[in-house]
């Protein structure tokens, strides 16, 4: 489990290692958990996020090579498909990678996660 309660919304993440999807429903929080953990990665060097228009700034490979990191979340991985497959294998092994995707199948044996939010936390289980 990992707590980020220093800000708010505070954020729970009540997994364990692994590879964790989110249903497929829209608008319900999870670009913005991506935009909070990316923030929040300055302040906490364990988590951090990736999206889309990072490509153009830094690789998927790249994030993954700090050693820090306990969390990962991948949004809109529908539109990089199948980067770094290798490298979320290997950091799921020790760390949580949470993936938002709506129409890519990841090759990797994955669980299906839930967020919930409200004004104060966000909790992802």
């Amino acid at each position: 489990m990992i707590e980020l309660t220093k800000f708010r919304p505070v954020i729970r993440v009540n997994l364990e290692p692994g590879v964790y999807t989110f249903v497929k429903d829209s608008a319900d929080g999870k670009s913005y958990l991506c935009h909070l953990l990316r923030k929040l990665s300055t302040a906490d060097n364990r988590v951090n996020s990736y999206t889309y228009s990072d490509k153009s700034v830094f690789s998927l490979a790249q994030l993954f090579e700090n050693k820090a990191l306990e969390l990962v979340m991948l949004d809109r991985y529908d539109m990089y498909p199948g980067e770094g497959v290798a490298e979320i294998a290997e950091f799921s092994k020790g760390g949580i990678v949470l993936i938002d995707s709506k129409n890519y199948e990841f090759p990797l044996r994955v669980t299906t996660c839930f967020l919930t939010m409200s004004a104060n936390e966000m909790v992802i289980v």
